[in-house]
């Protein structure tokens, strides 16, 4: 599979993960969609086990949707990446706010506030992050 020009979204394998944070994935992934705004790339959702096991995948701008108790990929860049908004013991965002590392991870205490910390990663962040991106693929 070509993976370039291509955006992932990353949810965990787990069934809780899959039923709770898949949904708020897919919601993104629309998002990012829509800021894609007709250009080459486009957006994916796939599970944590995918993704960390295939190296192409890797190197693709990511969003990781979860906590890291249900999400692989979350639990892996939590101290990586820096945290951008955080609602004390309730809600993290963490982005790089230079956009050179285009990882990124939403979760939140409970499958509500993860569904809103990615609605605020969508709200602060989501079209720099796309055009960080999309100026990689140019």
């Amino acid at each position: 599979m070509d993976t370039q020009p291509l955006i992932l979204v990353v949810v965990g394998s787990s069934l809780s993960a899959e039923a709770a944070d898949r949904p708020t994935a897919y919601r993104l992934a629309d998002r990012i969609t829509g800021h894609l705004n007709g250009s080459a790339g486009r957006c994916l959702v796939c599970s944590d086990l995918w993704y960390l096991n295939d190296a192409p995948l890797r190197r693709c701008p990511t969003i990781s949707v979860g906590g890291p108790g249900r999400n692989a990929l979350t639990a892996y860049l939590r101290d990586k990446v820096p945290p951008a908004f955080a609602v004390d013991g309730s809600l993290l965002v963490q982005v790089d706010l230079s956009y050179e590392q285009l990882d990124a991870c939403c979760w939140g205490a409970d499958d509500r506030r993860t569904a809103q910390a990615a609605d605020a990663f969508s709200e602060k962040y989501l079209p720099q992050f796309v055009e960080a991106a999309a100026s990689r693929w140019a």
